[in-house]
């Protein structure tokens, strides 16, 4: 893929994603209508320290950061206009629209709002936790929503028109996003949208094997937790 300096601004359309990958493996997905700035990127190979802030003006990212050493300070920052979200090594989502929301689904994530004054607000997200930030302070940790039932969905289908999922609403949630890819990271995806409703509608795909990922978001815009189903069209 193609190299992106510090200071690159990045915007992603409908149905488009962008998966960038630093040199420890750690990898941020830019989901669709999506809007990011490279703040500061610094690899030192020689002493295995890095320092990485990507700013979220809009849109949706998923992180999933390598784990530093404990001596190392918090490398990965991912900035809103509301909050400041740092990180060791951990599998994390922001998501920016006015408010910012963050959920944690492996490891813990430093939640920070400065402030104009001398103090900073601040607070820890364990894994399962998830937040909103917005001008007006921080909000109340909230648990996850669980991933969403997918078992009951075909595994095989012959070639549609149209490709439908449908599966059992969750309660407290207001939007579902998904995605289709073909490799087991789900770094190469084929579709990336959302719905208002349980359910995700596309084009029929080629013959092959593919990998579907949903996951829920609450009435505040918390990231839930992702489950996935292979299925297989021929």
């Amino acid at each position: 893929g193609d190299s992106l300096p510090e200071g690159s601004r990045v915007r992603t359309g409908n149905n488009s994603y962008l998966s960038l990958e630093f040199a420890d493996g750690t990898v941020a997905r830019i989901l669709s209508n999506t809007s990011i700035r490279l703040e500061l990127i610094r690899e030192n190979s020689a002493t295995n320290q890095s320092q990485r802030i990507i700013y979220l003006e809009q849109g949706n990212t998923d992180i999933s950061v390598t784990p530093a050493s404990k001596r190392t300070p918090n490398h990965f920052k991912i900035i809103t206009p509301q909050a400041v979200a740092a990180v060791r090594g951990t599998r994390f989502t922001v998501n920016a629209d006015g408010t910012s929301a963050t959920s944690v689904t492996q490891g813990k994530v430093q939640i920070q709002q400065p402030t104009t004054g001398k103090h900073t607000l601040e607070t820890q997200l364990e894994a399962g936790q998830g937040i909103t930030v917005t001008d007006d302070g921080l909000g109340k940790v909230q648990p996850l929503l669980a991933a969403p039932d997918l078992s009951h969905l075909p595994t095989t289908l012959s070639e549609p028109e149209l490709l439908q999922f449908d599966w059992s609403g969750l309660g407290g949630s207001r939007e579902y996003q998904y995605r289709i890819a073909q490799d087991e990271d789900m770094q190469q995806i084929l579709w990336n949208a959302s719905s208002s409703t349980a359910s995700a509608t596309l084009p029929s795909l080629e013959d092959g094997e593919y990998l579907l990922a949903v996951r829920a978001l609450d009435l505040q815009g918390i990231s839930g937790y992702e489950a996935q189903h292979r299925f297989t069209i021929h």
